[in-house]
């Protein structure tokens, strides 16, 4: 018997403290001079978990979430990590069975385009100052810790979508 039994609380829990880990712990913990971007990863994870929609809704969020901690345009982030979050939902539908490799590939490929679209959706509102030599280092760095994350990350989320016990195991 799980102690928390509605899906929605697992996702608002699961959310609410992927938001403080970025806020508290990322922006404090640098890999070569880059803050991780949790946010991201889990927008990635609940696309890889569960359908393009759901991966799109919670990009939506946890970009939102994103653009209210730092200082760039709101909406940008919200608008780019939607695209990844359907993309990832996408990539994951397109695969008859899951591999374990599969979240780590899409994990540094999909935070590239993520950080990417953020990158160019900035250049399109104004902010020339995002596309530096930085923003490579990011999308490399950022890329890689998320690829490493990504199969706990991806398992976090299984917990959180299904209410059937073979998906909410830690072995799945």
């Amino acid at each position: 018997m799980d102690v928390i039994e509605d899906r929605r609380v697992r996702l608002a829990l699961v959310l609410l403290s992927t938001l403080a880990l970025q806020k508290g712990l990322s922006s404090h913990l640098y890999v070569f001079g880059v803050a991780p971007n949790v946010l991201l990863l889990m927008t990635i994870a609940a696309g890889l978990s569960s359908t393009p929609d759901r991966g799109a809704i919670v990009g939506f969020f946890a970009g939102l979430s994103f653009d209210f901690i730092t200082q760039g345009p709101l909406g940008l982030g919200s608008l780019s990590y939607c695209l990844v979050g359907f993309a990832a939902g996408r990539l994951q539908a397109s695969f008859v069975r899951s591999s374990q490799a599969l979240p780590v590939v899409a994990g540094f490929a999909l935070t590239a385009l993520g950080e990417g679209l953020y990158v160019v959706f900035g250049q399109v509102v104004g902010q020339v100052q995002m596309w530096t030599g930085h923003a490579w280092r990011v999308i490399l760095v950022t890329g890689t810790v998320n690829a490493v994350l990504a199969p706990l990350a991806v398992r976090i989320f299984r917990w959180a979508w299904h209410d059937e016990p073979a998906y909410r195991s830690l072995r799945y």
